[in-house]
C-alpha cells in the first residue's frame, strides 16, 4: 500500500464536518474558451451590516480623573470619614478622560438634571508609538 492509498483510506475517519459559519463565497469565474461568452457570475448577497456596524454598539468604559494626590503612608492609614486632603490640580484644570489606560480627551465637570456630568472640551490625537 502506498501513501496515496493509505491517505484515501483514512481520509474522513472520525471527522465530522463542521457547518459553515457563513455563506460560501461565490465561485471564481473560469476563463471562457476563445470566442465564447463568459458565464455570468451571480453577485454575492448583500450583507445586512458592514463590519463596522457590528462594533458600533459595543459599550466601552471611560474613566474621568478629577485629580490625584500623593500621601505618606502614615496619613493614608489615618484617613477616616470626614478627613480631607488636597489634590495637585487647580479648580480650573481640565478633567482627564481615559479609555482604558489611554488619555483620549479633556473636559470640565458640570451638573445636568442633578447628576454629575462631563463636557468634552478637547479631543486628544493618539500618539504613534
Amino acid at each position: 500500500m502506498n501513501l496515496d492509498d493509505l491517505l484515501a483510506e483514512v481520509d474522513g475517519i472520525g471527522v465530522t464536518p463542521l457547518p459553515p459559519s457563513r455563506e460560501a463565497p461565490p465561485p471564481t469565474p473560469v476563463a471562457a474558451p476563445m470566442g465564447a461568452e463568459p458565464a455570468p457570475v451571480a453577485a454575492p448577497a448583500p450583507m445586512a451590516t458592514t463590519s463596522l456596524d457590528m462594533v458600533y454598539d459595543l459599550e466601552l468604559e471611560l474613566m474621568v480623573e478629577l485629580g490625584h494626590a500623593s500621601l505618606p503612608l502614615r496619613e493614608l492609614l489615618e484617613l477616616r470619614p470626614g478627613c480631607r486632603f488636597s489634590l495637585e490640580q487647580h479648580p480650573d484644570d481640565p478633567l482627564l478622560i481615559y479609555l482604558g489606560n489611554r488619555l483620549i480627551a479633556q473636559g470640565e465637570a458640570l451638573v445636568v438634571d442633578g447628576r454629575l456630568a462631563v463636557r468634552v472640551t478637547r479631543m486628544l490625537t493618539p500618539s504613534v508609538p
